[in-house]
């Protein structure tokens, strides 16, 4: 994880939040007290940085993609995604993750009637005839594409993912998380 200036300044303002409830802890005369107001201390101030540093890294460090286009290669049965990964924000991005979900859509879904839909099917024979990865219906895949991005720049990536072979109509979908 890398800090910008509004890390370290949660970070500097949590140890003096703590640094003050220390303080006010020592002023009581019972020691078992103290020692329960210490380690509520401990735990509210590490709780409250936790979340705010995990704040602070999803709204100041932000990336975009772009261009981003996927290529099947038919000769081992994957696809090839290339795009661009933009840092929108005005921090340094750590790392990013680009993750690929590729869903198996029903293939006539408009000429299906509610009945059909929600009627259950016999699956008995079909348990013996196909493996159990026959049966998925989605497949998700992460990737890093992009390490210590500057603001304001853009980087390439490509990356190969397996396509499953059951799947008639695929419908896919991009999430990034950058940090």
């Amino acid at each position: 994880m890398y800090f910008t200036v509004l890390h370290w300044i949660a970070i500097s303002f949590y140890i003096v939040i703590f640094m003050l409830l220390t303080f006010l802890a020592t002023r009581g005369d019972n020691r078992k007290i103290f020692i329960s107001l210490f380690f509520s201390s401990i735990l509210v101030t590490v709780l409250l940085s936790f979340i705010t540093l995990m704040v602070l890294d999803k709204y100041t460090k932000k990336g975009k993609l772009e261009k981003i286009d996927y290529t099947k290669v038919l000769r081992n049965e994957t696809l090839v995604f290339s795009g661009t990964v933009r840092n929108v924000g005005s921090f340094k991005i750590g790392n990013c993750t680009l993750e690929i979900k590729i869903i198996n859509q029903v293939s006539n879904l408009d000429t299906l009637s509610g009945a059909q839909l929600f009627t259950p099917k016999s699956r008995f024979f079909e348990m013996f005839q196909r493996d159990k990865e026959d049966f998925i219906n989605h497949y998700t895949q992460e990737f890093r594409v992009v390490e210590n991005l500057e603001p304001r720049r853009s980087k390439n990536f490509t990356v190969i993912m397996k396509y499953p072979i059951q799947f008639k109509n695929p419908s896919i979908s991009y999430k990034l998380d950058c940090h």
